[in-house]
């Protein structure tokens, strides 16, 4: 998910260390609660499975508008049940919750690195990058 490495060179320009922080997409999942939730979303469906599955038989992008009218119909007849598990607090309590464990495991992993490379190197700015942009050596942002 996440890796960042800083080299650190001697002043003849060759590379003495290199330092990797790494953050897993498995250990993202682990910490942040994603897996244990996603199991929990199992046990709380295995109730609706009949209107899941009946909802499973039908297109929500019909091609005529016989299969639409199957759809509707469907959709009528699941709709108390669905609505009835979806409605309720835990569901909301648990988007909650891992949108929290998704920003605590970030804020986490950007926290340790930071402070082990103040750690490590005091008197340098550190900088962070998101996405594809890069450093160049030139000083230039980008690419």
């Amino acid at each position: 998910m996440a890796t960042v490495a800083h080299e650190e060179r001697s002043a003849a320009g060759t590379v003495v260390s290199v330092r990797h922080w790494t953050l897993t997409a498995g250990q993202y999942y682990r910490d942040s609660g994603i897996t244990r939730q996603s199991q929990a979303t199992k046990t709380w469906l295995a109730q609706l499975k009949p209107q899941l599955n009946a909802l499973s038989h039908v297109s929500s992008k019909p091609s005529s508008l016989a299969s639409y009218r199957r759809y509707a119909d469907t959709v009528l007849a699941t709709y108390d049940a669905m609505w009835a598990e979806v409605s309720k607090p835990r569901w909301a309590n648990a988007e909650f919750r891992l949108y929290c464990g998704k920003q605590r495991v970030v804020a986490r992993f950007w926290s340790k690195l930071i402070k082990q490379a103040k750690q490590r190197w005091p008197d340098r700015v550190m900088a962070l990058a998101y996405g594809a942009a890069g450093f160049s050596g030139s000083g230039s942002i980008g690419l």
